[in-house]
């Protein structure tokens, strides 16, 4: 299964965007263009711990060119396609079966939906899949496939620079600790750090 397509609204520092995702998809631009809160979106709807997210206040869009600034309404939708035609009849996508739409060419996707509405500060969170025309599919157990799915695709973010300190003199402490870690000499190699 891949990820085709990514449509956002009104989530954090994303006031719409919709973009489709190659095999390798890089994303390049200056800070507050939204890469960071893309990658939170996709962290969002495939959490790697598989629990469905509630969305909190923190999470709707600001826009401060206009008089009442904070959306009321966001929303997340995933195109996922498979990758052949019999990979919707693999066991591990049995319990999402009902989720699977064809498309006008045959190709079957899952367009995954998570959504919330905010008003005042109650906010209510909804998942849900829908068909091809952005319907609704009638099921009434849309969390669950949801977290099925979670289970499946997680999005796992290896390194977050927000999220790390970094010392000042990273370079310097990284030839500092080399000094100290014990080596298996190896033949034509010096056993001294830095080889003289």
């Amino acid at each position: 299964m891949q990820l085709e397509r990514i449509e956002i609204s009104g989530f954090r520092g994303i006031k719409r965007l919709s973009l489709a995702f190659e095999e390798l998809t890089t994303l390049i631009g200056e800070n507050t263009w939204g890469k960071s809160s893309l990658l939170d979106a996709l962290s969002v709807v495939l959490p790697a711990d598989g629990m469905p997210y509630q969305f909190e206040m923190s999470d709707f869009h600001v826009d401060y060119s206009i008089a009442h600034p904070q959306t009321q309404h966001l929303q997340i939708v995933l195109t996922l396609s498979a990758s052949d035609k019999n990979e919707i009849r693999a066991g591990r996508y049995r319990k999402i079966k009902p989720v699977w739409v064809e498309d006008d060419e045959g190709i079957n996707k899952i367009y995954y939906q998570i959504s919330a509405i905010r008003d005042g500060y109650d906010i209510e969170t909804q998942y849900a899949f829908l068909d091809r025309s952005g319907n609704t599919l009638p099921l009434h157990h849309s969390e669950k496939l949801a977290q099925e799915l979670m289970t499946l695709h997680p999005v796992i973010r290896l390194r977050d620079s927000r999220r790390f300190e970094r010392p000042l003199d990273t370079a310097l402490t990284g030839i500092r600790d080399l000094k100290n870690v014990s080596t298996i000499p190896v033949e034509g190699s010096c056993d001294t750090w830095p080889c003289e």
